[in-house]
């Protein structure tokens, strides 16, 4: 399944990609249906890791920059959150990653350039490399001295 957040600054853009996401019948749980005062990127972003325990959930966060939502999603060793700039970017990190939150930015992004993200993260898979694999493991442990 795939979950929307936002916090105020992408509120609008949730909104408009809701639209999007409809029209081109992706199904998707919209976790923070209303805007709300105190909505902050980190309580959004707490919120939304919470759906991402299984392994085939990925989300969609919205903030500002979308950099705080993905630095606040990415504590927890499950999340793989990614806020990609381009479209060939979006790409590796789906197929080498596994990346299973995009972050966006609300207040600066084109909503062609979000699309093309979007449909990209959506639509392409992990790649299952032995070495992505590996590699995400490593991602997962927690602690400095673990490596």
């Amino acid at each position: 399944m795939l979950y929307v957040t936002a916090d105020h600054a992408g509120f609008e853009l949730k909104n408009t990609l809701k639209k999007w996401l409809v029209s081109h019948t992706t199904e998707f749980i919209d976790i923070a249906p209303n805007l709300e005062k105190g909505d902050d990127y980190p309580i959004r972003s707490d919120e939304l890791a919470q759906y991402l325990h299984d392994s085939d959930n990925r989300g969609i966060a919205i903030c500002g920059t979308g950099q705080g939502i993905c630095i606040g999603l990415n504590r927890y060793s499950h999340v793989r959150a990614v806020s990609p700039s381009t479209a060939e970017i979006t790409k590796l990190t789906r197929l080498h990653n596994d990346a299973n939150v995009l972050c966006l930015d609300g207040r600066f992004m084109d909503f062609e350039t979000v699309i093309e993200i979007v449909t990209i993260f959506l639509d392409t898979k992990f790649s299952d490399d032995p070495r992505h694999i590996r590699r995400i493991g490593m991602l997962s442990r927690t602690g400095s001295n673990q490596i």
